[in-house]
């Protein structure tokens, strides 16, 4: 598959054709032979060893947006192609660099704690931080209880810290549990 990479600003987009890109800024990225642009729908998630993903598609979202259209016939410029729209949030994707040189190791091992240090980065995170801990720990209880029955199993608990950047086992899962 052939994509290129496009400003999220339709009126950008020709003039910044073959220029570098910026970590973390918003591009859109589109389908050579389709025209159409990567997105990603939230509606429709799943869950994989790198924690929560969602579905991937070559779909446009584009808004309909008739002043702009209106202000671009004005000057001249089209206005009947995809390429020339605003694109919705669904489109919109950031290229990002590791924040330090030593995050340059395989995936299994980045977020790979001690069942020791991931308590205790718990405790730093949720109880120590405030007088609130315990609110907060209610909190976080009632996000990861899918079903709402008070109870959590070894799953969800283990997605829970794996959507919040932990990379966990199962058998570390059990032990924390």
């Amino acid at each position: 598959m052939v994509w290129i990479v496009d400003s999220i600003d339709p009126n950008e987009r020709m003039e910044l054709q073959g220029q570098p890109i910026r970590s973390g800024e918003p591009v859109l990225l589109r389908h050579v032979p389709t025209g159409h642009y990567l997105a990603a729908d939230a509606s429709k998630s799943f869950k994989n060893d790198f924690g929560t993903e969602h579905e991937v598609s070559c779909h446009s979202f584009h808004k309909i947006n008739k002043t702009q259209n209106l202000a671009l016939e004005t000057k001249g410029a089209l206005t009947a192609d995809v390429p020339s729209r605003y694109q919705g949030v669904e489109n919109q994707w950031c290229f990002e660099l590791a924040p330090a040189p030593e995050f340059d190791r395989p995936i299994e091992e980045l977020g790979k704690v001690s069942t020791e240090e991931l308590i205790s980065q718990l405790r730093a995170k949720v109880l120590d931080q405030s007088h609130l801990g315990l609110r907060r720990l209610t909190r976080i209880f009632k996000a990861i209880d899918k079903q709402g029955d008070g109870n959590i199993d070894l799953d969800d608990f283990r997605w829970a810290f794996i959507d919040y950047g932990f990379q966990v086992g199962k058998e570390d899962a059990a032990m924390v549990l």
